[in-house]
């Protein structure tokens, strides 16, 4: 285990609440740490500014771009979300390189959220350089890539700067959020690796990087307030992949209350309406999804303080995304068969009415 952990992530300004909510799960279960964040938009960078954290070293992408002209040269090829996958290996190069005194450096997705000590990683790391964390489900390894980006260690050793020039040259080469056969945006490349490199590791721990869509074949349990076991072991991060942010409206709080697929935030203010791609289990809901939802609660009422618009965070909720869940998931017909009789121009009629204004007392 590192005296210090360094880590870095990157984001945009629709990604700061959830950014901001895995720094406090850091500042929670790191006694000494320093998270690099690179903000991918002027935006974010004035509101990280302004929240002054202490264990937070803000770094521009405009001086990544200057530092590496290939990852600028190919921006315009990429869209939004593209180039921060593009970025992803060039953003490890570049703390590497400005912090040669740096031992082992993580890269972590903004949306993880921390539950324990990130100590027993590194045990599995050991004198390894490289650490990457599997998923764990057949489906999604043959489409989106055997390893998840959401957490990969990198030592600052020949392997691991290796690994990571070849990785940032395959991301400028083609970085899509496509699937086509080997590749899959920054993701897939790292299938490989444990082949292709000496001294990568691959984490066996159930409570590192578990997604909603790998709950299913674990057995989740409380070990008492705030201390979640994944088959019995503590749970150290969960990746909230997919999960949208939806301001309250009539539509989206008619949703949380007649569907399993949307949920209410809570009593606290500011409130929204979220959503995930994959369905959680009521157990991941009650013990992981609820305590997150509250840490950004917290990080839209801290934004709030230092001047961020109120939408910021937010997606507007739109008629085809929430059919598609709710079909995904299982809408009662008796609620989903008068909506489909209706023609569509007034369909629309009535979405727009629901989604115009929140319902009375709701902000």
């Amino acid at each position: 285990m590192p005296a210090a952990y360094d880590f870095c992530t990157l984001f945009d300004s629709r990604y700061l609440p959830r950014a901001l909510a895995l720094y406090r799960s850091l500042e929670e279960f790191c006694d000494d740490f320093t998270l690099r964040a690179v903000c991918m938009d002027e935006e974010s960078r004035q509101l990280l500014d302004a929240l002054e954290l202490p264990k937070l070293r803000q770094i521009s992408i405009r001086d990544i771009e200057r530092w590496d002209p290939g990852l600028r040269a190919v921006r315009p090829a990429r869209s939004r979300t593209e180039y921060c996958w593009t970025s992803t290996a060039s953003v490890c190069r570049f703390v590497l390189h400005d912090e040669p005194h740096i031992d082992t450096l993580t890269y972590l997705d903004a949306d993880l959220c921390f539950f324990g000590s990130p100590a027993p990683m590194y045990d599995e790391l050991g004198d390894g350089s490289i650490l990457l964390v599997p998923h764990r489900t057949a489906q999604t390894e043959e489409a989106m890539g055997v390893y998840n980006v959401g957490w990969v260690t990198f030592r600052n050793d020949p392997t691991g700067n290796a690994a990571l020039d070849w990785w940032r040259d395959r991301c400028l080469e083609w970085c899509h959020a496509r699937i086509e056969p080997g590749r899959y945006g920054d993701q897939k490349y790292l299938d490989d690796w444990p082949v292709r490199f000496p001294g990568v590791h691959v984490s066996e721990h159930p409570g590192a990087g578990m997604l909603s869509w790998d709950a299913p074949s674990h057995v989740l349990s409380s070990a008492g307030p705030g201390q979640v076991l994944v088959d019995g072991l503590p749970l150290i991060f969960h990746h909230h992949e997919g999960l949208h942010i939806h301001p309250r409206t009539r539509a989206s709080t008619l949703l949380a209350r007649l569907t399993r697929v949307y949920h209410e935030s809570g009593p606290a203010r500011p409130s929204f309406v979220w959503t995930a791609l994959a369905l959680p289990s009521e157990a991941l809901v009650e013990l992981v999804w609820k305590p997150y939802v509250g840490r950004l609660v917290d990080a839209f009422r801290d934004l709030a303080r230092v001047g961020a618009p109120p939408q910021l965070g937010l997606t507007q909720l739109r008629p085809r995304l929430a059919l598609s869940q709710v079909l995904r998931h299982g809408l009662p017909p008796a609620l989903f068969r008068p909506y489909r009789r209706l023609p569509v121009a007034l369909r629309n009629r009535v979405w727009r009415a629901l989604s115009s204004s929140p319902p009375s007392g709701v902000s």
